[in-house]
């Protein structure tokens, strides 16, 4: 009995070993990087992180430089920034259904709501809004802001007022360095910041913002934006 439990364990062993040289064989071949493996989690569960994007959009952003949100006074959940020029700003967030108060929600063309992660700007100039992706307002709308998030995506806003940007520089432009915008952090040129798996960078006169895991984003500039 003592001899068939010994070489049943020595056998159990035996195919643990086998299994993790398989297993170390299989990166070495694959070259298969970390992102793309499931990793622990403080629950003891497991999470999937998907690797970036092969597109030119995503290979463009990561080659800028990385601000981690904390040096710009946000968390892993969500950061506002504003642009050198002060004259568009932004938030990535967890949730977009808890925008800050600065920040606009953006309406879409089929009515729904944001909802989920991803990014929403407010700028300084009114965009033409093309015809499939105009939403219902019956209130003014503000053609300045612009959005995505799992699952949606829109333009403009329907406020009653102008967006708290166009106000804060409306009020201030005659000393443009004052203003309740530059409580947020600036997020230089050549720099892109990122929470969770949308990104955000400015340029002097546009901003993009996208999601690195699927690609899909937009940009926004003094006379355009597209969707991408």
């Amino acid at each position: 009995m003592a001899k068939k439990m010994a070489n049943l364990l020595a056998a159990l062993l035996l195919t643990a070993l086998l299994a993790f040289l398989c297993w170390q064989i299989y990166l070495n071949v694959t070259g298969e990087p970390a992102s793309q493996i499931t990793k622990p989690v403080a629950s003891g569960q497991t999470t999937y992180v998907p690797p970036n994007a092969e597109t030119a959009e995503v290979q463009q952003m990561s080659k800028l430089r990385l601000v981690q949100p904390n040096e710009l006074g946000g968390s892993d959940k969500s950061v506002v920034v504003r642009s050198t020029g002060s004259n568009m700003i932004c938030q990535i967030t967890a949730d977009t259904t808890k925008l800050d108060p600065f920040i606009p929600a953006v309406i879409t063309a089929d009515g729904s709501q944001a909802k989920g992660a991803g990014a929403v700007c407010s700028g300084q100039w009114d965009i033409q809004i093309a015809p499939e992706d105009q939403g219902k307002c019956d209130g003014w709308l503000q053609k300045s802001t612009i959005g995505l998030w799992d699952g949606g995506r829109g333009v403009g806003s329907c406020l009653t007022t102008l967006t708290p940007l166009l106000n804060d520089m409306n009020q201030y432009q005659v000393d443009n360095l004052k203003g309740e915008r530059f409580k947020y952090s600036e997020l230089g040129y050549g720099s892109y910041t990122r929470v969770g798996d949308y990104a955000c960078t400015f340029d002097a006169i546009s901003m993009t913002c996208l999601n690195m895991a699927t690609g899909a984003g937009f940009n926004y500039s003094a006379d355009s934006y597209s969707f991408f």
